[in-house]
C-alpha cells in the first residue's frame, strides 16, 4: 500500500487485495498517515460477485485494506 501526493495537486493511492472503488471512495492520504503513525489497522467493506460450486452470488466481505505492518522485512 502506498499513498503520494503530487505537485500538481493529484494524489496517486494503491492499496493491494482491496477494489479500486473502494480505493478511490474511502480511502484517503490523511487514513494512511493515520495508519503508519497510530499503528492502526483499517478495515472497509466490499461488495463482491462470486460464483461458487457454479451458484453466483453477491457476497459482502470485510477485508483490511491498511495495515502498518511490513511483513516481508524484519530486522533482527
Amino acid at each position: 500500500m502506498y499513498s503520494m501526493l503530487e505537485v500538481n495537486g493529484g494524489n496517486t493511492r494503491k492499496a493491494k487485495g482491496v477494489q479500486k472503488t473502494v480505493v478511490k471512495k474511502d480511502l484517503r492520504h490523511e487514513l494512511y498517515k493515520q495508519c503508519l503513525d497510530e499503528h492502526k489497522e483499517m478495515n472497509h467493506k466490499q461488495i463482491v460477485i462470486r460464483s461458487h460450486g457454479h451458484q453466483m452470488g453477491i457476497y459482502e466481505q470485510n477485508k483490511t485494506s491498511l495495515c502498518p505492518l511490513d511483513t516481508k522485512k524484519w530486522i533482527a
